[in-house]
């Protein structure tokens, strides 16, 4: 009880600020890149980049063994799919909490991301290697790769209330292989990717900073502390 309560004394809300602030900065930085490639993507600055890394992944857009291997994990880890997982992690998480916040979280990332992803989809209206625009917009970003960071990334947030370096080993696992599929199969560009990528770190990394996802880890006023374990009451001082 004593490491505890030394624990928490060294992770007050001074600690707590400084590591809000570091958040919000790598999501800034995060936003200002996306906007880079964006902004190269629109002016038809990365073609080169792209139809180059479009035919080292895909040779004379030929279809082969390891496309037909990597085909099952587009579909698999497919962002309906992300989606779904991250509200059956939310459902657990505020039923076994007894709160309604960890559902406001999510629900208000999960609106944030794919409304940007469409926002942006539908402004870019870029075309996929095949010359093809679907009807929810362009090929850029990745929704594939966002989805997956940004559900995978909040469900981490839900889950644990102090992160660990290997819980975000674990995040990015899955949106790696996405991206290698994607990529191999010839559904994205190289710098649709990266898009994604960006937007979605950009994304969590904000969350991570939003005083709802402080709150949420301390038990509601009123409840009775000695229901919760130790570690329900360490305050966040990782992403």
């Amino acid at each position: 009880m004593l490491g505890v309560q030394r624990e928490v004394a060294s992770c007050g809300p001074g600690r707590r600020a400084v590591v809000a602030r570091r958040q919000r900065s790598v999501a800034l930085a995060a936003v200002a890149a996306f906007a880079g490639v964006l902004l190269a993507v629109t002016t038809g600055a990365t073609k080169a980049l792209d139809r180059s890394a479009a035919e080292w992944f895909r040779p004379q857009d030929s279809w082969g063994e390891v496309q037909v291997r990597l085909g099952p994990v587009i579909d698999g880890l497919e962002p309906r799919r992300a989606y779904v997982l991250l509200g059956l992690v939310t459902l657990i998480v505020s039923l076994r909490r007894h709160d309604w916040r960890p559902a406001v979280f999510a629900g208000l990332v999960a609106t944030v991301s794919m409304g940007a992803t469409s926002a942006v989809k539908m402004a870019t209206h870029r075309a996929d290697l095949s010359g093809n625009v679907a009807s929810t917009g362009g090929s850029f970003p990745s929704g594939h790769v966002l989805a997956l960071i940004v559900c995978l990334g909040c469900c981490v947030l839900l889950w644990w209330n102090r992160t660990r370096w290997w819980h975000w080993v674990m995040v990015a696992i899955p949106p790696a292989v996405m991206a290698a599929a994607v990529l191999y199969a010839g559904a994205h560009w190289v710098t649709d990717v990266l898009g994604g990528a960006l937007l979605g770190i950009a994304t969590i990394c904000w969350a991570a900073s939003w005083p709802l996802r402080t709150a949420m880890t301390r038990p509601r006023r009123g409840a009775n502390p000695t229901s919760e374990r130790p570690t329900s009451e360490r305050p966040v001082v990782g992403l």
